[in-house]
């Protein structure tokens, strides 16, 4: 005899999986209180207290919520059903389209761990629900017979009998009340574990961590903003909110930003204290170097004080505008299939938010008083600065939010890469300690951005990787780079005659006095002296011994200026010295620079030749070896060895030490030779199919080894750029021409604008991850032998961006 038997549970179960899933009461209050997130309701009210007398216990767990409330096909088909995919289906919220933070069905377990009986009252607010939803026939029933709440009752103890769970039961009330009380609230009697809220010092932190730290304390001003009050035993708890008012109007920096269809809008305000403290610490500077303050530019101080940048990604130009960003590269998702091929990016779904920034320095301090008035302080019932210090270390770090629920641990620690680039490049105002803000990601567009089980950071999937991209990759990069750029600006002098003006034009110095001024003041004052007072016999109340001596002293203020002078030449010998030491050590980094990148090369040769002669020593153990094969992997070891003797005649000249030992040769025969044969430069070129074009003649004065190092930094520049070009043909064209002048041209992107007055100096690079070097030391390494290098004036009208660069060589005779 066989038949088939239907699966059962006993109603305790309820109680077991409520003691896996949920871990602690903490826990437990929590998912109850995202319930109310999700139920789209800005405020929920929690009251615990433990003494509270009823028939089901001691003590009463009350949490209210203004959410939307629950129709009757709500309460029957998801409240009253465990592990319903009722949030899966109903993903956003229908009210502030908030991307629901509850998804596994079992938030009501968390009711069993905290009491012993449950009683719900829940007002629906009809209109936030849709026509369709409303149409269900529960619902038509409930609104048509004026029915405003519902009340549900559960007794836990039915759940730890051996009955079985169907015949639990719920009551269940519909009725019409005049009391208007929208949303729901739900009242848990017998709290099984009172002791929990018996608060120490440790729990109290873990309410204020774990719940209340959980919601947006910034953007008070949204429509949507969630807020969580708590009242344990009458000791109260609210969010701490971050007053964001205060953080724009006291930040040296705000940063306000919007990504939307792969479009990332940036938008930078500096506040006027920002501009006075570098101003303050430039003109002392200056001082020191016998300079004084001639005129402060206010218009370009105007022009300064915004910036705004636009990233579209998807644009076919965004690597010709923004090169050095080239090594973004956003995963695809590849379940989309359509009669193009066209590729699909992981959208991270859309974001915004604010992040500001102040300068702790101790020279930017008495500015940031100034910006804060008096008036200011008392709205924000601030006393005293350290007041507002307490408020910039209280919002410290940048926070991650979906719609209003945070993202945890984003905010805790610097993870946005700021301290980073304060390692990699000079301070900038973006760092961990200087800043607070927050990220809000758009809950309805953002459904692939997944959190990781443990609720601890996101899942970095294609669509997490992606977000990271942007937030980190660019965005972060991008204001550093921008602050960087701006401060260097101040730091930066152009001299003109007897001025020195900043190069963003906002600052220009006169000479507080020069040698000859000193000398003409000195000069008038001999010939006062000696023409109006000594010659004319005129007679004073002081001796004339006395102004003997006023001449004497302005003799010994010459011979002072003079060994002044003295002192300055013998400082500027030293330094040259020094210089000429360190300029020793220039073609040794080039060479390390180039050796850097073709290390891989190497490896490929000597992985090639243990390769081949692996496998002849294994074909030789056999008992009937191969010997045609074994000669065939000795052949091929042969033509690595080939290739290797290649490599090391290509950096052989690059080993003498006499960089000033130089010869004459033909610089386009020289060029042909070393880079149309064999080696490393030339395999680069063949892997990267770019084509070499070398032609015409000049005889220069140079050594071969810094010629060898020099040249090998362009062409791994150029192979760099030309692999970012779009175009099918790659190519790199030298022209040599008459009296040791040499252009070298690639048809890549070009130089960026931006970059183009900065191109020769140390550490200015477009490259991800440059180190802005390479063109330096192909200055200095020219300049050894009397050559030069720079930019082609010529621009290409179709971009208006110059390709070339112009270098002069030394001739004889």
């Amino acid at each position: 005899m066989s038949f088939e038997v239907n699966f059962t549970a006993a109603a305790r179960l309820i109680y077991q999986l409520g003691e896996q899933l949920i871990p602690n009461e903490i826990v437990a209050l929590l998912e109850l209180i995202k319930n109310g997130y999700d139920a789209d309701a800005t405020k929920v009210s929690v009251i615990i207290d433990t003494e509270f007398e009823s028939i089901h216990g001691k003590g009463l767990v009350e949490i209210t919520d203004t959410g939307n409330g629950m129709l009757p096909s709500i309460i029957e088909d998801a409240f009253l059903q465990l592990s319903t995919n009722f949030k899966e289906v109903e993903k956003i919220s229908p009210y502030f389209r908030r991307r629901v933070v509850g998804s596994k069905g079992v938030g009501r377990l968390s009711v069993q761990k905290l009491g012993n009986y449950l009683e719900v009252i829940t007002q629906p607010r009809v209109s936030r629900f849709d026509d369709k939803f409303l149409a269900e026939n529960r619902n038509v029933t409930f609104v048509n017979n004026g029915y405003n709440e519902a009340k549900i009752s559960i007794d836990w103890a039915q759940f730890k009998n051996s009955i079985r769970f169907d015949d639990v039961q719920a009551s269940v009330q519909y009725q019409n009340t005049d009391v208007k009380k929208l949303g729901t609230t739900l009242r848990i009697y017998g709290i099984r574990n009172p002791q929990v809220w018996k608060l120490t010092g440790h729990d109290t932190n873990r309410i204020r961590n774990e719940i209340l730290r959980m919601t947006n304390v910034f953007n008070v001003h949204k429509r949507d903003k969630f807020r969580v009050d708590m009242d344990i035993d009458g000791k109260k708890f609210k969010n701490v909110e971050i007053d964001e008012d205060l953080l724009r109007d006291s930040a040296h920096v705000t940063v306000d930003f919007k990504f939307n269809n792969w479009i990332l809008d940036v938008n930078i305000n500096r506040k006027e204290s920002y501009f006075n403290s570098i101003i303050d610490k430039e003109i002392k500077k200056r001082e020191g170097k016998n300079y004084e303050l001639l005129s402060i530019n206010e218009e370009c101080i105007s022009e300064l004080s915004s910036k705004s940048y636009r990233f579209d990604f998807l644009s076919s130009e965004f690597v010709k505008d923004h090169p050095r960003f080239a090594n973004i590269k956003f995963e695809e998702v590849d379940e989309l299939e359509t009669d193009n091929n066209e590729i699909f990016y992981a959208y991270p779904g859309s974001f915004e938010g604010s992040i500001y920034a102040i300068d702790r320095s101790s020279s930017s301090k008495g500015y940031w008083t100034d910006q804060i008035s008096e008036g200011a302080l008392k709205k924000y019932n601030i006393k005293i600065m350290k007041d507002l210090y307490n408020s910039w270390d209280h919002a410290k770090g940048v926070y991650m939010f979906r719609d209003q629920f945070r993202i945890l641990p984003y905010g805790e620690d610097e993870w946005l890469g700021f301290n980073d680039y304060n390692q990699r490049v000079n301070d900038v105002i973006f760092r961990g300690h200087n800043i607070s803000g927050y990220i809000t990601i758009d809950g309805e567009s953002s459904e692939s951005i997944l959190e990781q089980t443990n609720r601890l950071g996101l899942v970095e999937n294609e669509h997490g990787k992606n977000f990271f991209a942007v937030v980190k990759g660019v965005l972060a990069e991008q204001l550093c780079r921008d602050d960087d750029s701006f401060r260097e600006g101040f730091e930066k002098n152009v001299v003109n005659n007897e001025l020195l003006v900043s190069e963003n034009n906002i600052l220009v110095f006169q000479r507080a006095m020069s040698k000859v001024t000193k000398n003409e003041v000195a000069q008038d004052l001999e010939n006062i002296i000696d023409k109006k007072i000594l010659d004319s016999n005129l007679i004073l109340d002081q001796p004339t011994e006395v102004l003997v001596e006023i001449k004497e002293k302005v003799k010994e203020y010459r011979k002072v200026e003079s060994t002044i002078e003295t002192q300055y030449i013998q400082q500027v010998y030293e330094k040259e010295l020094e210089l000429e030491e360190i300029r020793d050590v220039y073609p040794l980094v080039g060479q390390g620079m180039v050796l850097e990148t073709l290390t891989h090369e190497l490896s490929r040769v000597e992985s090639n030749i243990k390769s081949y002669a692996s496998s002849s020593i294994k074909e030789l153990k056999k008992k009937e070896a191969d010997t045609n094969y074994v000669v065939d992997r000795q052949n091929h070891i042969i033509d690595q060895t080939f290739i290797l003797k290649n490599h090391l005649e290509h950096f052989e000249p690059t080993y003498s030490k006499d960089y000033k030992n130089v010869e004459e040769f033909d610089i386009a025969d020289f060029l042909i030779r070393t880079y149309s044969k064999e080696g490393p430069i030339k395999n680069i070129l063949d892997q990267n199919s770019i084509e070499l074009s070398i032609s015409g003649y000049s005889d220069i004065l140079a050594n071969k080894g810094l010629l060898i190092t020099v040249f090998d930094n362009l062409f791994l520049n150029s192979v760099y750029w030309l692999n970012l070009n779009n175009d099918d043909e790659k190519k790199i064209i030298i022209k040599v021409e008459e009296n040791g002048k040499v252009r070298f041209t690639d048809n890549g992107p070009g130089i960026h604008p931006e970059i183009e007055n900065t191109l020769f100096e140390p550490f200015k690079s477009y490259k991800v991850n440059g180190r802005g070097l390479g063109l330096y030391i192909c200055k200095e390494i020219l300049a050894l032998n009397e050559g030069t290098i720079r930019l082609s004036r010529y621009r290409y009208k179709k971009d208006d961006r110059i390709r070339s660069f112009i270098m002069n060589f030394k001739v004889g005779d």
